[in-house]
């Protein structure tokens, strides 16, 4: 996935296939970006994390390749119990440039 604000880009490589095949997970990220954007003074940065939640949370849940209707709970049990030590230590995103700098060149 990839997240901006028009300056900064971020780049999420967590998340699995099965996202999509589960209804709701759109609104469901639309839902934690909301929630982090009003715990922080940095939008990019809710965002950013609205999106790692719903992507890690479904890449944890996928681990070992469950049907589809254990995927969903896994993946409801996986948004549940994120906390710090799961996002720093499988949590795979990227700065990948401000664009302020690249318009500059």
């Amino acid at each position: 996935d990839i997240v901006t604000d028009g300056n900064a880009v971020y780049k999420i490589n967590n998340g699995t296939s099965k996202l999509k095949s589960i209804t709701g997970t759109g609104c469901m990220s639309a839902s934690l970006i909301a929630s982090y954007i009003a715990c922080s003074k940095n939008t990019i940065e809710g965002a950013t994390m609205g999106i790692l939640t719903v992507s890690l949370s479904g890449e944890l849940a996928d681990i070992d390749n469950p049907n589809i209707g254990t995927f969903k709970v896994n993946l409801m049990d996986e948004v549940y119990s994120l906390n710090a030590e799961k996002l720093n230590k499988y949590a795979k995103i990227e700065k990948i440039q401000d664009l302020e700098l690249v318009e500059n060149c």
